[in-house]
């Protein structure tokens, strides 16, 4: 498991209300984004 998906995991175990989940929401909407980036770099 990748560091970005630990502090997506701790991040989400740490939300006490609706705000703080936006937050991992949009942290692992990021982590995706990253990811399939690197999925294009890799595979054309």
């Amino acid at each position: 498991m990748n560091d970005d998906l630990l502090i997506l995991l701790n991040r989400l175990k740490s939300v006490e209300n609706l705000d703080d989940l936006n937050d991992v929401k949009e942290l692992g909407d990021s982590i995706l984004r990253k990811e399939k980036s690197l999925l294009k770099k890799i595979c054309g």
